[in-house]
């Protein structure tokens, strides 16, 4: 699970001390919220519900008592001023707003219901951040206890006439099954126990104390204690987990005490300190593990995200996104000058892991990755939901437009190969010197790793490691694993003489490697044949197969890839070693084609991906 160290870095960005829900904007707090009929998808991804069914007013998903919503829950809202200064839709605080005095059946409903329904479990109505919130003396306010059981018992209601898979918001009591016990026994509890993976010391506040989630502790809905079996604990954790988008997860919410925890004022707030915080990272990187949820790259938005934050040539005038009247601050934990919940740290260079990795966390949760077109990181730059920065990403322009199809949507989608079946994407490292080697098969990429499929499969580089200095004898050590993306749409070749320098041999001898990890996003086991050629020699590995390539040829390498949602999941490394000691040959580099059984290209439709960084 330690390949999601940086991957599985997702946090919602800082709120005004209100709920988050699904999916916050990107931009102003008065932003529209797009009508339930318009072409943009809801948000959070999901399909807008149909509006027959058997609601006949179309305001309410089957399963739910659109008359009581309508003339209980709303106006029960209303009278306690829920809305008013902090939830009416054009406060939006924690962007949860409601419209006032909504017609019954009208789309003001509609959309009422939709933001009240991404605060529900329907799996444990009781656990629903909606009724949690609306009990709690939330901010001064609280719900009649009348009105209160009124607001539990609908819910309960539309539970019990709801299916999984069927629709609504749940996000509880994930079956166990899911989750591999040996591992939360041995990585996860230890945590919830009091270990603080930054130090390796003992914490004086952990999850289990007496005064939080103990057998007999203070707190009622969650156990968490080391005298139950490993299995039981995580069986009382599932139900704190949400498996569609696990960075809303309560069990990691609420240790920051985050404006999304369904209990105000809860009193981890500092058990996770940021986005970097080795805990947060490790319960994170579980539940992706054990969830089959896919991140995105961090090693392409650090790439090719990041730099349009400080670009003017995508911002009105000289604005930029990450300016201090936008979304820039100076540091973790800060609020906007345009007081969104979406902050940019300023500054970030390069080479900075840490602010690379805070602006990539704050990034991803406004991004898609089940339909890149509907997430407010393309929606508010492209100007196509009103945005009081403009249009950052003018689509009218063709080389706007492909640029924002072919990185910032493409990184939204996960990294797939092209049109054509071209991978363009590699984390690369190199070039080192190599005089004296006649044969590719003479470099190794690490020493004392032997040219074995299996043992060069244990290489797992990530995004800025460094490069051994043993590589070669002149390497240096501010050599880089470095993400190579070709931009050059037009062409497939991955021209590595644009990526890394040649480091000057006087034998004209060069090394330099490519990587990339591919993945099945599908349900079933894919065969996948890598058509590689290059004009240098060079070995290729794709997971348990390897080939020799002589320059000027091409090979197929074949592997059958499992699908990334079952129990054990796998990424399934491809290594290129390339090698030129031909002093009349400047090429240096290769084109890789990937296709399936039936030779059809996979293309950026399909289900195989690649990742490149944090693994």
């Amino acid at each position: 699970m330690q390949r999601f160290a940086l991957l599985g870095l997702w946090l919602l960005g800082t709120a005004c001390g209100e709920v988050t829900i699904a999916e916050p904007d990107a931009g102003d707090t008065d932003a529209p919220v797009a009508p339930a009929d318009a072409s943009v998808p809801p948000p959070d991804g999901s399909q807008a519900p149909d509006a027959g069914g058997d609601d006949a007013t179309g305001v309410c998903d089957d399963h739910y008592d659109c008359e009581v919503f309508e003339q209980e829950i709303m106006p029960a809202l209303e009278d306690a001023d829920c809305l008013g200064i902090c939830h009416d839709v054009e406060a939006r605080q924690g962007e949860f707003g409601l419209h006032e005095d909504a017609a019954p059946g009208s789309a003001e409903m509609r959309e009422n219901f939709e933001a009240i329904d991404s605060l529900v479990d329907l799996t444990q109505p009781v656990n629903s951040v909606i009724y949690r919130r609306a009990g709690g003396n939330h901010n001064g306010v609280a719900l009649p206890d009348d009105d209160q059981d009124a607001l539990l018992a609908w819910l309960e209601d539309a539970s019990g006439s709801w299916e999984p898979g069927a629709g609504g918001s749940a996000n509880g009591c994930i079956e166990r099954g899911t989750f591999n016990v040996e591992v939360f026994e041995d990585d996860i509890f230890p945590v919830l126990d009091g270990l603080d993976l930054n130090t390796g010391e003992q914490r004086s506040l952990a999850c289990t104390g007496d005064s939080c989630h103990a057998v007999g502790g203070e707190s009622t809905r969650l156990t968490l204690d080391p005298s139950l079996d490993p299995e039981e604990n995580l069986e009382n954790l599932a139900c704190f987990i949400n498996s569609a988008d696990p960075v809303k997860s309560q069990v990691l919410l609420c240790p920051r005490d985050h404006p999304g925890c369904a209990v105000d004022d809860h009193p981890g707030d500092d058990f996770f300190s940021n986005a970097n915080d080795l805990n947060y990272q490790q319960i994170l990187g579980y539940i992706y593990d054990s969830t089959h949820s896919t991140p995105l790259d961090f090693a392409f938005f650090a790439s090719n995200i990041q730099p349009i934050f400080d670009d003017d040539a995508f911002a009105p005038g000289a604005q930029t996104c990450q300016d201090q009247g936008c979304h820039g601050v100076d540091g973790v934990g800060q609020t906007p000058g345009n007081s969104s919940n979406f902050p940019i740290v300023r500054g970030v260079g390069d080479q900075d892991l840490a602010g690379l990795t805070e602006n990539f966390v704050n990034a991803t949760a406004f991004a898609n990755f089940g339909d890149a077109e509907a997430s407010s990181l393309f929606l508010f730059p492209t100007d196509e939901v009103a945005h009081q920065g403009g249009a950052g990403i003018d689509l009218s322009d063709p080389d706007n437009a492909a640029f924002a199809q072919d990185v910032l949507l493409s990184w939204i989608d996960g990294l797939r190969p092209d049109e054509n079946g071209i991978g363009r994407h590699w984390l690369v490292a190199g070039s080192f010197q190599a005089g004296g080697v006649a044969d590719v098969d003479d470099i190794f990429p690490f020493p004392g790793i032997d040219d074995d499929t299996a043992e060069q499969n244990e290489l797992r580089p990530a995004f800025l490691d460094d490069t051994p200095t043993t590589i070669s004898s002149s390497a240096s050590p501010d050599h880089k694993w470095v993400e190579f993306f070709n931009d050059d749409f037009s062409e497939g070749d991955i021209d590595l003489n644009a990526a890394l320098p040649d480091p000057g041999d006087e034998d004209d001898t060069r090394v330099a490697y490519a990587v990339a990890y591919a993945l099945i996003d599908g349900s079933t086991s894919t065969t996948v044949q890598l058509r590689i050629a290059s004009p240098n020699d060079a070995r290729v590995y794709f997971g348990s197969a390897s080939q020799l390539l002589i320059g000027g040829n091409e090979i197929v390498v074949e592997e059958t890839i499992d699908p990334f949602d079952e129990a054990s999941p796998e990424l399934v490394p491809i290594i290129v070693k390339l090698f030129n000691d031909d002093p009349d040959n400047d090429e240096f580099g290769f084109r890789a084609e990937f296709v399936d059984e039936n030779n059809d290209p996979f293309t950026d439709e399909d289900e195989l991906l690649f990742m490149l960084g944090g693994l």
